[in-house]
């Protein structure tokens, strides 16, 4: 499991999952580091022997209207939310074992175009394309890349 900024939290979802009799790492990774993102899923291989399921959920959201936006703001979420989503999607491609699922999450965000949120669906946009991709590239190694939708607090 990755995490970013929430060290506490990681560990107590990894105790969770020990509780519920499962195994669980976990590690701070900044997925817009590729080196860094090879580095957690060879953690991974080295406790596990190998990927099962990758769930790609890092983001930024940052909003304010066009106008306003800074540069440093919307930098951020293109490296976090498109370069990030890449590169744990591209080493998932190379690691996940046959019959494993790649899961992303998208955002309804991506078709609401709501006030202040310009830059935000656009980088959520990048993910729904690359699952798409994934889903027909992957489709003979019986793996399902696939996208789970937030919208107001719950999946659909």
């Amino acid at each position: 499991m990755n995490y970013f900024t929430n060290r506490d939290l990681a560990a107590q979802v990894v105790r969770d999952i020990e509780a519920a009799g499962g195994r669980a790492i976990f590690r701070q990774t900044d997925v817009a580091d590729p080196a860094a993102v090879k580095a957690l899923f060879d953690a991974n291989d080295e406790t596990f022997g190998g990927v099962d399921v990758v769930i790609s959920n890092a983001g930024i959201m940052n909003v304010a209207p066009f106008a306003q936006f800074t540069d440093e703001a919307f930098d951020r979420m293109i490296a976090t939310n498109v370069k990030g989503s890449f590169n744990v999607l591209r080493e998932a491609a190379r690691r996940t074992r046959d019959g494993g699922r790649i899961i992303t999450l998208a955002s309804t965000s991506i078709r609401a175009r709501r006030p202040t949120h310009g830059g935000y669906p656009a980088t959520k946009a990048a993910r729904e394309i690359y699952a798409g991709c994934l889903a027909k590239e992957l489709a003979g190694r019986h793996r399902s890349p696939g996208q789970l939708v937030f919208a107001n607090g719950g999946f659909f």
